[in-house]
């Protein structure tokens, strides 16, 4: 094996080789395929929706193989109001409570929303939070209470997952 110089004998072409070999990248980067590890990058923003399903319930909808989604959706979890209490990865759940308001300055409308007597049923809470892969790469997420028995409406299921898909990443 031949030594390898410190530094390049010629600095400038060194230069010039490295800005020609840049260069041919960010040309080559609209028409070369996305690899594996650059597509992970990629937010989740744009990629969610909030459905509902012909039973009634509502669901989110999010355009990402389940791998990615269970990853995002514990991440949103973690910086919502909820406390992950429990996961069961094969079976697609997050076991989780509601804390509700923790942070006194963050009064204001959601304060209004689970500071008030009607809602504060919600705060302690256990709600399940399914996951479920669909075939078109994409995966729904639906949040329900454990125990069946919790007050629970429409609303409160809409407000819960928008604070979930709001820390979406």
């Amino acid at each position: 094996r031949g030594r390898r110089p410190a530094a390049s004998d010629d600095p400038a072409q060194a230069t010039a080789m490295l800005q020609a070999i840049a260069q041919f990248l960010a040309d080559s980067a609209d028409s070369a395929p996305v690899s594996m590890i650059a597509e992970q990058g990629i937010s989740a923003d744009g990629k969610i929706s909030m459905q509902e399903a012909p039973e009634g319930y509502t669901y989110l909808r999010l355009e990402l193989p389940f791998d990615r989604a269970w990853a995002s959706v514990g991440r949103a979890l973690e910086k919502s109001t909820f406390e992950i209490t429990d996961r069961d990865r094969s079976s697609g759940i997050y076991y989780v409570r509601f804390l509700g308001l923790a942070v006194e300055k963050e009064q204001g409308w959601w304060a209004s929303l689970w500071n008030s007597d009607d809602a504060a049923p919600l705060v302690g809470k256990i709600f399940l939070v399914s996951m479920q892969t669909l075939p078109e790469q994409a995966v729904t997420i639906r949040l329900r209470p454990q125990d069946e028995s919790t007050p629970f409406d429409k609303r409160d299921e809409q407000e819960l997952l928008i604070m979930i898909k709001g820390n979406i990443d």
